[in-house]
């Protein structure tokens, strides 16, 4: 078996370019697929924050960023455990205020907006 993602190098793109994903597992069956995010700074999936989905294809939209990044897309095939990593790089938009090396704006509410609390280990 093997996984087809199309390829594995995307180049170099600019803001807000769509991409899509549509891995196929080859001399297997018909299988849903984890994709990652390593950064979502750089690139996100469409309708969502989250770094990791679960689907059989995926459509994500680079962001705007301040300075030229790269990341990488992990495709895993839950079925076959089957791993490819797509390599993208977004280029410098001068007018974005995102650095994409900051802390990632994957929309996680942390525990201070959570309702969640870290308690107090000493009492």
């Amino acid at each position: 078996m093997t996984l087809n993602v199309g390829s594995l190098d995307l180049g170099v793109l600019g803001k807000n370019e769509p991409i899509t994903i549509n891995p196929e597992t080859v001399g297997g069956l018909t299988e849903q697929y984890e994709f990652t995010i390593e950064n979502t700074n750089v690139v996100r999936f469409n309708g969502g924050l989250s770094t990791t989905r679960t689907a059989s294809s995926v459509q994500l939209n680079t962001q705007s960023i301040n300075i030229r990044a790269a990341t990488t897309i992990t495709v895993k095939g839950l079925s076959s455990g089957l791993v490819k990593v797509i390599n993208l790089t977004v280029e410098a938009d001068p007018g974005s205020g995102i650095d994409p090396l900051g802390p990632l704006n994957n929309g996680g509410a942390g525990m201070a907006n959570s309702g969640q609390s870290a308690g107090n280990p000493y009492g």
